[in-house]
């Protein structure tokens, strides 16, 4: 297999995974055990360089329907689609290692197997589907943690052209966040013998912010701190309680059918809001559904069971690949091959966490 091109700062190819060697384990336990919500976090305007932790969600608060919204790609072009690679290109992770200790102050990053976004679970879970498409994942390893971090593909169809819109019409930011591109939030629970951190972002939260918002205790500096790497930490907002999260969705009046389940059940999102909209753009209808009480979220997770085992099984053989060897790394495939390659990243490569964050390994 000839190495992808277009793949800036890989190097050569390491070990190539099978999809047909990838086997799942049936005594494999996939459900999500001793969850615990660690941090969150705003990603404030490109020019300020600034984080506020924890930050808060937009509120939903929604407009009186029906109500005609435009379609993403005629919103503010300034508002980017992947703020964190954006504001930080070298290493999208790094807000979420500047807000953890702020919030989890004692928490000790040598307990997670797998630190990863929500994105490249959802790339490496399609890829063991029939949802597969061109990918890289790009990995570090630090001391046997193994870090992921996906390069995002847009996940819905043409029908779904309106869920940014519908997000920044239906909902409110609170003060602390109000030049907020980007709210993020992170979790941690054992999958498979596993134990994962996944951070991903967040649409929005439920119900006033006294009723939906949960204070934290912090000790906020004197001084607002700037990292090595010249980033600011405001310490502002509150950590909102699980149960509160929502996850927003456009869908054309008359389809009810949600692709993306993943999407909230690896990131234990219990509320799923949907706007359904008609003649170009016109939200006529909001469903909102709580897919964990009504166990919408428990029957996927049955219906996914060996799916999920694969998974664990492909996170286990690549942290086998590459904690050996150490260093940084690409998971890459194409839609049309069965297999992932792993590339080592060459030096030059500027990608990787920044040095003063890895000293919290020792």
């Amino acid at each position: 297999m000839v190495r992808p091109s277009g793949r800036a700062g890989m190097g050569k190819r390491i070990a190539v995974i099978e999809r047909k060697s990838i086997h799942h384990d049936p005594g494999c336990d996939i459900s999500q055990r001793e969850a615990e919500v660690l941090t969150s976090y705003d990603i404030l305007s490109n020019w300020r360089n600034t984080l506020v932790v924890p930050g808060c969600p937009p509120i939903w608060s929604p407009p009186p329907l029906p109500i005609r919204i435009p379609a993403d790609k005629d919103e503010d072009p300034t508002h980017p689609r992947q703020p964190a690679r954006l504001n930080f290109p070298t290493c999208p992770l790094e807000p979420l290692f500047r807000a953890l200790p702020i919030t989890r102050p004692t928490l000790s990053l040598r307990s997670f197997d797998i630190i990863t976004d929500r994105h490249s679970l959802r790339e490496l879970l399609a890829f063991l589907g029939s949802d597969a498409a061109d990918f890289q994942i790009n990995a570090e390893v630090v001391a046997n943690t193994l870090l992921l971090s996906g390069q995002a593909r847009f996940w819905g169809s043409a029908s779904d052209g309106y869920g940014k819109s519908l997000e920044r019409r239906f909902t409110r930011r609170q003060e602390c966040s109000r030049e907020s591109v980007m709210h993020c939030r992170a979790v941690g629970y054992t999958l498979g013998g596993l134990r994962l951190l996944v951070r991903f972002e967040v649409d929005a939260c439920i119900g006033e912010e006294e009723a939906a918002a949960e204070e934290v205790e912090l000790e906020p500096p004197r001084e607002v701190p700037v990292t090595p790497t010249g980033v600011r930490i405001v310490p502002g907002g509150v950590l909102v309680p699980e149960e509160s999260i929502v996850e927003l969705k456009s869908k054309a009046k008359g389809k009810r059918y949600i692709r993306q389940a993943e999407q909230l059940w690896f990131s234990r999102t219990p509320i799923l809001i949907i706007g359904y909209h008609e003649g170009g753009g016109n939200i006529v209808e909001v469903e909102q559904r709580d897919v964990e009480k009504t166990g919408w979220l428990e029957k996927w997770e049955l219906t996914n069971t060996e799916k999920l085992q694969k998974l664990v099984r492909a996170l286990e053989m690549l942290r086998t690949v590459m904690v050996v060897r150490g260093g940084r790394f690409a998971v890459v495939t194409q839609k049309r091959q069965s297999a992932l390659s792993v590339y080592e990243m060459q030096k030059s490569s500027q990608f990787g966490l920044p040095e003063d964050i890895k000293a919290g390994w020792k």
